[in-house]
């Protein structure tokens, strides 16, 4: 199969050294790079005629490219359009123009906005909220917009024209040294969640015709639990539940966060046959065992 991967952060290298071996890859980059050797692809996803080039008989293209650093205001919004929106357009136009048979689109859990509920929420009061795939988009900022407007047209490339188009919408995949804070241990409750559970998700679907928007992320733990306690009292919830995982975190010195939100990947896990292996449980006893200290990954 003859494969294009925009970009080369951490999920675009995760994919080339899966699909290196028994496929055609080509990675595009705006700077040449020597992991990827004679498979690299010269050229900016802003540029239309750059795309062009690059996706020229493909089979498939996994479309990583983007801004993502939230930590800025609207003054950076034209780096962020060019990325995220003009470049995710293109991408999808030259698929429809060059009759590309699949896009897989890395979206984010971002577009909700559920990272902003908490600001909402007076202390003592309120209830935490599960994030589905049905949650409103919700730009709260030029990251969660600017990829909004991907989805949108992600939208209309799909409903207009028919291109196989699915938009995974992924929790935050954070580098796995980032773990050896329990506060990252503790977040995969929430949207944080395991690279090679993202990198599964990719090639899971990848030759499937399932299109629309999913949410990727660790397994759902918090179903059925009580939601008010979760932002009023997440201690005593999650002891309850995760009984030695919590007495673990507590000897670390780490105190129980408010919990405002949580993601639900339960559609993309009935509809597209996802099974994310890395749960809360099983970073906790990676962080136990001292797994993430010295982790090196792919960036």
């Amino acid at each position: 199969m003859k494969i294009l991967i925009t970009s080369a952060g951490q999920l675009g290298t995760l994919l080339y050294h899966a699909l290196k071996e028994a496929h055609d890859v080509r990675v595009m980059r705006r700077r040449p790079d020597e992991t990827f050797g004679a498979h690299c692809v010269i050229g900016d996803v802003s540029r239309y005629d750059d795309v062009a080039n690059a996706m020229d008989g493909r089979d498939v293209v996994f479309h990583t490219a983007v801004r993502n650093n939230t930590d800025v205001d609207l003054e950076s919004y034209e780096q962020f359009h060019a990325s995220n929106v003009d470049g995710t357009f293109n991408v999808f136009l030259c698929a429809h123009r060059l009759g590309v048979p699949r896009i897989v689109h890395s979206s984010t859990s971002m577009v909700s906005g559920f990272y902003t509920l908490g600001e909402k929420l007076a202390p003592g009061s309120g209830r935490a909220t599960r994030i589905d795939d049905d949650a409103p988009r919700n730009g709260a900022d030029v990251y969660s917009l600017t990829k909004g407007v991907g989805e949108l047209y992600a939208d209309y490339f799909r409903q207009r024209y028919d291109v196989s188009i699915i938009s995974l919408r992924y929790g935050w995949l954070a580098p796995p040294a980032m773990y050896a804070d329990p506060m990252m241990v503790y977040r995969t409750l929430q949207f944080c969640f395991h690279e090679q559970d993202a990198l599964a998700s990719n090639l899971l679907v990848m030759e499937q015709d399932t299109t629309g928007n999913y949410l990727i992320c660790a397994p759902p733990e918090l179903e059925g639990a009580n939601v008010d306690g979760l932002w009023q009292s997440p201690g005593s919830v999650l002891e309850t539940r995760f009984p030695d995982e919590m007495q673990y975190l507590h000897s670390t010195g780490f105190t129980p966060t408010p919990i405002p939100a949580w993601l639900d990947c339960s559609r993309a896990m009935r509809d597209l046959g996802y099974r994310p292996r890395h749960d809360f449980r099983w970073f906790v006893a990676a962080h136990r065992d001292g797994a993430f200290t010295d982790t090196v990954t792919h960036t």
